[in-house]
């Protein structure tokens, strides 16, 4: 006999017109890059702010824009807002050609143009997930997963959220075994990094290296809160966004 069983929750909550209606209260920026009017460049944040942020490079398409290795797509104008924030969250939907690339693959970051300063998130050559933290040219904290965070070709997303005393990695709404290595401050975040002058959706810009690490996949949305985000809030953002990146059968179980 067929058979079929739930393997997510259903959504609590959705998203209602152009503007998200999960923390809409915290929200900096949101970029969903599949929505038929993210096509063009500069885009324009679907969000209060309605931030305008320069493509270079990346194609269009149903699930997101992809990503060659040599594209980004540039979010200054969030730090406008985030800048002075103790606390937050940063989270990005993508599916990376190579899990374990020949080096590694910038998601997110926010930079200063000239010093090594900078908090990011990025794939290691592992496959594991990194966040890290430089103030003034020293480390501050860095996070790291246990295990690799996905599969080539497959979907997942990723929150980094900070609630002003430690920063902590978010995976498809759970938290992934991780662990600290050489922290020297955990509570920093932007207010401490009062360098920061450059977001990038894609590669990290800083100390006068110009713009490296450049991710080759797809990106599916980019949100920026201004508070930090519980795991079950996260849990609620991503069954609320799973229905673009995985098709109806991928819920199902047939037996």
């Amino acid at each position: 006999m067929m058979k079929s069983q739930w393997l997510v929750h259903m959504p609590q909550k959705i998203i209602t017109g152009d503007n998200m209606g999960i923390l809409a209260d915290s929200l900096d920026l949101y970029l969903p890059l599949y929505d038929v009017g993210m096509q063009s460049s500069p885009l324009t944040s679907k969000d209060t702010n309605g931030h305008s942020c320069p493509v270079t490079g990346t194609t269009w398409g149903a699930q997101g824009r992809a990503f060659d290795g040599n594209d980004l797509i540039d979010i200054d104008a969030a730090l406008s807002v985030l800048a002075d924030n103790t606390i937050g969250a940063i989270s990005t939907w993508v599916k990376l050609t190579d899990i374990t690339p020949a080096s590694i693959n910038l998601l997110l970051s926010f930079g200063d143009t000239d010093v090594l300063e900078f908090i990011r998130i990025f794939v290691n050559v592992t496959g594991t997930l990194y966040a890290n933290c430089y103030k003034a040219g020293s480390k501050q904290w860095e996070l790291h997963t246990l295990a690799a965070v996905s599969s080539n070709d497959t979907w997942f997303r990723i929150t980094l959220t900070h609630d002003g005393t430690a920063p902590s990695l978010i995976l498809n709404g759970t938290t992934p075994l991780q662990e600290f290595s050489g922290q020297v401050d955990k509570t920093v975040w932007f207010a401490d990094c009062t360098g920061l002058d450059n977001g990038r959706v894609g590669c990290c810009n800083f100390g006068g290296l110009g713009n490296l690490g450049f991710l080759t996949g797809t990106v599916g949305e980019v949100m920026c809160h201004t508070r930090n985000v519980s795991v079950a809030e996260d849990l609620d953002n991503y069954e609320t966004t799973l229905k673009t990146y995985y098709a109806c059968w991928d819920y199902f179980t047939w037996a």
